[in-house]
């Protein structure tokens, strides 16, 4: 009669590491349930109806989504959410801005489940991407628009704080491009900054008044850009530079009163 040991598959064999001398916690557990089984057993209750112990070790390879990149990923992660996710990182990782939107896109449709921290990977991509130089104004409307559409997610949800952080620095960024490029779209992403003010730090805060002020001193729009330029000054008084053309477009302002002055005098 063939044993049960060797009708076993190899695979189906404890490891060597399984059948080591068993510590405390093993130990405690199957107390435990020992003690459960003789309770059910005084109270008639079937031995299938009592929970079994079961017993695990931490070099057995049980598979588990993770949705983080590491060095040696499982294999078959090329396929489905998890690869995309790891792809994504992975761009990140290596500053392939354009890259990393576009797995972040395959990725939001295959790992709904973690949405929240795809959108927060791909405004982190788009941002990184502007802070070196390109000119991706699409990247960051579109990974603005992501948010916008789930505007829950900037109120609650463990990613909240630092998706609220990367939003607001997004915007800015956007600000910054529209008004060097597209002037026509920078009023669009001035009234999201605005959205997004109570997210910004001071400085940011300084920078976006002031790019406002620009933008309505090129539309020849004095009076706004005064009150622009001082609303960037109360956020951050320390900009000498602003300070020297807030003077001189006050002064600007101002003359025509001057000039005014002598006439009506004159007429009385």
């Amino acid at each position: 009669m063939t044993s049960m040991k060797s009708k076993m598959k190899p695979q189906d064999r404890p490891s060597p590491r399984m059948r080591r001398k068993p510590g405390l916690m093993t130990v405690i557990g199957l107390l435990l349930a020992a003690c459960a089984r003789a309770s059910a057993a005084g109270e008639g209750v079937p031995s299938s109806m009592v929970p079994q112990p079961v017993l695990f070790t931490s070099d057995e390879a049980y598979p588990r989504p993770r949705w983080t990149y590491g060095q040696s990923p499982r294999p078959g992660a090329s396929s489905g959410g998890q690869g995309a996710l790891v792809e994504a990182k992975r761009d990140e990782i290596d500053g392939k801005w354009e890259a990393c939107g576009r797995a972040t896109a395959r990725a939001r449709a295959m790992a709904k489940a973690v949405t929240p921290w795809i959108d927060a990977m791909e405004i982190r991509c788009a941002l990184a991407g502007a802070s070196a130089g390109a000119r991706n104004q699409a990247a960051l409307v579109r990974a603005l628009e992501n948010v916008d559409r789930r505007a829950t997610e900037l109120a609650q949800g463990p990613q909240a704080p630092s998706l609220r952080l990367a939003y607001g620095q997004a915007a800015l960024a956007l600000l910054e491009q529209e008004v060097k490029g597209d002037r026509g779209k920078a009023w669009g992403a001035f009234d999201r900054v605005e959205r997004a003010r109570a997210w910004l730090d001071e400085k940011q805060r300084a920078r976006a008044y002031r790019l406002a002020g620009e933008l309505c001193f090129i539309q020849q729009r004095l009076e706004a850009a005064r009150a622009f330029f001082r609303r960037s000054l109360e956020a951050q008084p320390n900009q000498p530079d602003l300070r020297v053309r807030l003077l001189a477009l006050e002064n600007t302002l101002l003359k025509p009163n001057r000039e005014a002055a002598p006439v009506a005098s004159s007429a009385t």
